[in-house]
């Protein structure tokens, strides 16, 4: 099944987003998408999909030799108003042989018909 919670197969779920054959339909679809790039160390995805206002080039770099080991995802709520979106989740991740989360309430945004992360506020 896919790194992103659903039932469905990866290549069927988030990988085609990460080759661009399909582009997110929602903000919470792609959301999981990006938690599922970070499983797979897709760098690239993961910067296509951050939105210019708050990206850093330094932003994702290393993330295949510093990224834990991610075990679940938990989305918490989902809500979307034109072209605006937030998105709460807990993200479930190894660190030293320690279960631990991030808690995060994520602002996407619609530009171009393509959704994009913003920002996060951790809880």
């Amino acid at each position: 099944m896919c790194y992103c919670g659903t039932d469905i197969p990866y290549d069927s779920c988030c990988q085609p987003l990460h080759r661009y054959q399909k582009k997110a339909k929602t903000a919470e679809q792609l959301m999981r998408s990006r938690y599922s790039a970070f499983v797979v160390a897709d760098e690239q995805y993961l910067q296509f999909t951050h939105h210019r206002s708050t990206f850093t080039a330094d932003l994702y770099a290393n993330l295949a030799r510093s990224n834990p080991k991610w075990l679940r995802l938990q989305v918490l709520e989902s809500q979307e108003k034109g072209s605006q979106a937030w998105v709460s989740f807990k993200a479930y991740y190894l660190e030293d042989g320690i279960e631990k989360a991030l808690a995060e309430h994520s602002r996407f945004v619609r530009k171009g018909g393509h959704w994009q992360y913003v920002d996060g506020e951790f809880f």
